[in-house]
């Protein structure tokens, strides 16, 4: 197995196996495992689908298929984004990644299309970010 090395928890091992849940009969049960073993990535479900991001080094992304028993690659991160993501969720059926350590970064991956790309926020972030900064004095008057 791999190992993954975390600045806040030393070293964390990389695993394949998975585990699911039947809240009908109260059992844990495994399930097919990923086809490459993570750390620290993020599961999120989407229309009936669980997606495996990145993790440790990883820049690719697994898709299980309960029904099926099976993951499969879909496209991955692209090139210089992070492979430990802060935060993922699903919304309106596409999948939402964010994270970043010198930028932030927000990315919208659509399972129609097999593609990932940069939200419009880090367009508008960008221009915040490059903005010049005001200065307003206590009584609310702004100074440049």
């Amino acid at each position: 197995s791999d190992v993954c090395r975390d600045r806040h928890h030393g070293s964390v091992l990389a695993q394949d196996s998975v585990l699911c849940f039947d809240p009908l009969s109260g059992r844990w049960s495994g399930v097919r495992p990923l086809s490459e073993p993570r750390c620290q990535l993020r599961l999120v479900g989407v229309d009936g689908l669980l997606y495996a991001v990145g993790g440790g080094c990883l820049l690719s992304v697994e898709r299980y298929d309960p029904r099926a028993d099976r993951w499969s690659h879909v496209a991955p991160l692209p090139k210089g984004s992070f492979a430990v993501a802060h935060e993922a969720t699903a919304c309106d059926g596409q999948l939402f990644v964010s994270g970043g350590s010198l930028f932030y970064r927000l990315l919208r991956y659509d399972p129609r299309r097999d593609e990932w790309e940069d939200h419009k926020l880090n367009q508008k972030k960008k221009i915040f970010i490059q903005s010049k900064p005001a200065v307003v004095s206590s009584n609310g008057e702004r100074r440049s």
